[in-house]
């Protein structure tokens, strides 16, 4: 488990795991975020405030905070996070 504040206009640095699976749930602000499954196109949706977002198995992912204020977030995995 982790935690993560991103500050106004902050994002985090996209990245992926190949093996785990991982779920934000969104604890304060709002935001969007960025998921690409191999294969596949990129989606891009806003989050906010009591989300809970499920990222595949591999998926690239990446929050963007939109807004003036905070955009914080808990992440929930399985294992270790850099197999």
């Amino acid at each position: 488990m982790s935690s993560t504040k991103l500050n106004a206009n902050q994002e985090t640095n996209g990245h992926d795991h190949d093996g785990q699976e991982e779920v934000y749930i969104f604890t304060k602000g709002k935001g969007e975020m960025i998921v690409q499954e191999k294969g596949r196109e990129e989606c891009r949706f806003p989050v906010k405030q009591g989300d809970i977002v499920l990222i595949p198995d591999g998926a690239f992912h990446k929050v963007i905070n939109t807004s003036h204020l905070g955009l914080f977030f808990v992440c929930v995995f399985d294992g270790d996070r850099y197999k």
